[in-house]
């Protein structure tokens, strides 16, 4: 396809991609605003959350190291 094709066609997908952005900040944001929750547990959840606002959430995976915590989902690969 050209240049003109390929322009067009990541137009059209934008708008999709970016509401799967702030989706997984919408996400993060409710998982932060909740109360009694273990540190850990929260970290587990903002990690699993990520991966569903990048373009390829079935092939991504996160890793978040806070102080002397360290959690990754299922999917992570260094």
């Amino acid at each position: 396809m050209d240049s003109a094709g390929d322009s067009g066609e990541r137009n059209l997908r934008s708008p999709e991609e970016r509401a799967k952005e702030l989706d997984c900040l919408y996400r993060i944001d409710e998982i932060l605003r909740e109360r009694g929750a273990e540190f850990r547990t929260v970290l587990l959840s903002v990690a699993d959350a990520i991966p569903a606002g990048w373009q390829h959430p079935e092939v991504c995976g996160a890793r978040l190291e806070v102080g002397e915590e360290t959690v990754q989902t299922t999917g992570y690969k260094p």
